[in-house]
């Protein structure tokens, strides 16, 4: 008998399979994470998902990491921040140091899931 986390990680599998890039347009936010963590079980190495605002990019890496988890995908969660603090006025160099390591890893087609 299939347990149910090998019942999750089939659904989260099945599909094309194909390669390429994918648009998926979610507009519940509670099902952003589980339907990017089946994108993600389908698309193996990197995978670079654009949110519309920080405070909504940091919400999904945070519950992306426990379906992954449950469909035994190690590739690490990146966010990649923005380059202005919340105030929009202020520039972080820290943040902009953080966000071309970030870049730098989705150009160099490291494995990863880069929220941004």
């Amino acid at each position: 008998m299939v347990n149910w986390r090998e019942q999750l990680q089939q659904w989260a599998r099945s599909g094309d399979g194909g390669s390429g890039r994918r648009r998926l347009l979610v507009p519940e936010s509670a099902a952003l994470a589980p339907a990017v963590a089946r994108l993600a079980a389908r698309s193996p190495g990197r995978l670079v998902v654009v949110a519309p605002d920080a405070a909504r990019a940091e919400r999904l890496a945070g519950s992306l990491a426990a379906y992954l988890e449950l469909l035994a995908d190690s590739r690490p969660i990146v966010l990649v921040p923005e380059v202005v603090g919340p105030s929009r006025r202020q520039w972080q160099p820290e943040n902009e140091a953080a966000r071309c390591a970030a870049l730098e890893g989705i150009l160099s087609e490291r494995a990863g899931i880069f929220v941004l």
